[in-house]
């Protein structure tokens, strides 16, 4: 965890989603921590509002592909390098969700800050973006910044997709058993005919019709692929 210390520089919220936004990354809302929700977020003590960081689309992949950096998982150096500089010019902390084992419990956050829902497929589905999103850090103030409030929707849009097309797209079936099938997944995206999902991503999570003008572009999609295909063996178990 990074801890930044510049004093009496207290910014909005829109100017850090201008800062977040220089780098490809956007905020994704945040919420105060009350003595009702201290003991569920594991966050050190004085600890006062939590804006998370994310992205959708490609705005951050072309940004990370600039000035990508050596060695092992470059995306996470990137946004720790990124997110550091950040907050370093806002007082903050941060925390990651590759900060672990134990994890952040990112996707509980989520669903605290904005309308993000399980979809059928597993990954949360956001009503704009879809599943072209994801979170990459979070901000973290021992003042209390003043957040946009959310549009509180309790829908999930795919309670209104009668056809579920994400549900039908996989070749292989993988969403058809609990837990999910990794094992197959891994086994057809290695094969000749997983060209498809190898180069462009799950197919799936692209036949979902939610946030489509979102999706990752193609080398984005197969750098993401080729990762999961790599650090899939800490999913897997006998």
């Amino acid at each position: 965890m990074g801890v930044s210390k510049i004093e009496n520089n207290q910014k909005t919220y829109v100017e850090i989603a201008q800062l977040a936004e220089n780098v490809g990354l956007r905020c994704c809302g945040g919420f105060h921590i009350s003595e009702t929700l201290e003991a569920q977020t594991d966050l050190p003590t004085g600890i006062k509002t939590v804006i998370l960081i994310g992205n959708t689309g490609s705005a951050f992949w072309r940004q990370f592909k600039k000035a990508r950096p050596a060695g092992p998982h470059p995306i996470n150096r990137w946004t720790r390098d990124n997110l550091l500089e950040i907050a370093d010019q806002l007082s903050a902390r941060t925390i990651f969700p590759f900060d672990g084992p134990p994890f952040p419990p990112f996707q509980k956050w989520a669903m605290w800050t904005e309308d993000v829902f399980p979809s059928p497929i597993g990954p949360l589905v956001h009503g704009e973006f879809g599943l072209w999103h994801a979170y990459r850090g979070a901000l973290l103030f021992e003042s209390r910044t003043e957040l946009p409030p959310r549009t509180d929707n309790p829908a999930s849009p795919c309670d209104s997709c009668p056809d579920k097309p994400c549900m039908k797209s996989c070749p292989v079936d993988v969403f058809s058993d609990d837990p999910f099938n990794f094992k197959a997944c891994v086994g057809y995206v290695n094969s000749t005919a997983g060209k498809d999902c190898r180069s462009n991503g799950c197919q799936a999570r692209r036949a979902c019709p939610v946030g489509s003008d979102h999706c990752y572009e193609p080398d984005q999609a197969a750098y993401h692929m080729q990762f999961f295909l790599e650090n899939v063996e800490r999913f897997i178990t006998d």
